[in-house]
């Protein structure tokens, strides 16, 4: 992870491989921290960030992608650029969790937490805009 811009208000990181969804997770800790967000603010968008960069590692087969963080009074803004295969959220149906798996709930847990505002695909780079609101406004970046 290489961390080329970052304040209280925003921050980018570039992500590789399969050690790209805790290196997403990590990054959103320390942006939460440094945006003053609320404990359970930071811990959803922690989540979120980890389930988006998996999805796009596990089943995009993405070998990198850039996470953009920023503050925006209260609502975090989340783009995700990526080179796997394409796919729009918006056009997913629901899936049944496999009980044996335990996993699948990803996809649920971004379209709860988030509203995705674009989607493109261009170049061979998938371009994904989220908004999270937050439930907590302690603290002003």
């Amino acid at each position: 992870m290489g961390e080329r811009e970052s304040n209280s208000a925003n921050a980018r990181h570039d992500l590789f491989g399969n050690a790209a969804p805790r290196a997403a997770a990590e990054a959103a800790r320390t942006f939460a921290q440094a945006a003053g967000l609320h404990d359970a603010d930071a811990d959803r968008l922690c989540i979120l960030v980890e389930e988006l960069v998996a999805n796009v590692v596990e089943h995009g087969d993405a070998a990198t992608a850039q996470l953009g963080l920023a503050r925006m009074g209260g609502t975090v803004c989340i783009d995700l650029a990526d080179t796997g295969t394409p796919f729009d959220i918006r056009n997913a149906p629901p899936r049944p969790t496999p009980k044996e798996r335990g996993g699948g709930a990803g996809l649920d847990i971004i379209r709860a937490w988030a509203e995705v505002e674009s989607y493109v695909q261009e170049a061979g780079t998938n371009h994904l805009k989220l908004v999270m609101p937050l439930r907590e406004t302690y603290g002003t970046p």
